[in-house]
């Protein structure tokens, strides 16, 4: 028998992205994320790739601070393919008409096209949120679950 602590495959967490406008006025856009609960093994999995990112990513730094030819930086992974993996939902976002944008791949391929940088911020939120910080007090006062000790 499986153990069931939650029927939910999936998890919303806050995410924004910063807009160049006026001088020391940039326009920021707050929008939420629903990220897929990978299992430990895709977890797994999906860390090693990033950090084979990372640490190509250090190696090409240190290469040209040390002055030496730019080994160029080929990822393991790309932010696209991470966000396949994980990204299910999105709410925040309007179309042209002022309705909620509905989440499609399609609708996230032409927001990344016409906003570069987007794609990080959707990574950036990914990171950040799949490790909640484990301090009771903050998590019961916003859960939606009844505590079981109540």
């Amino acid at each position: 028998m499986a153990v069931v602590l939650t029927r939910s495959p999936a998890y919303w967490a806050d995410a924004f992205y910063v807009i160049p406008d006026q001088p020391g006025k940039p326009i920021v856009i707050d929008f939420q994320l629903r990220f897929k609960h990978l299992k430990k093994t895709e977890r797994k999995e999906l860390d090693q790739r990033l950090e084979v990112n990372a640490r190509r990513y250090r190696e090409r730094l240190q290469a040209i601070s040390e002055g030496k030819a730019d080994p160029g930086f080929t990822p393991e992974i790309l932010d696209k393919e991470v966000l396949d993996l994980v990204l299910v939902d999105w709410s925040g976002f309007q179309d042209e008409g002022g309705s909620p944008a509905i989440y499609t791949p399609a609708a996230r391929a032409q927001l990344v096209e016409d906003f570069p940088g987007i794609e990080a911020a959707f990574i950036a939120s990914y990171l950040q949120s799949r490790d909640p910080d484990q301090k009771r007090e903050a998590a019961a006062k916003n859960s939606e679950v009844p505590s079981g000790t109540t």
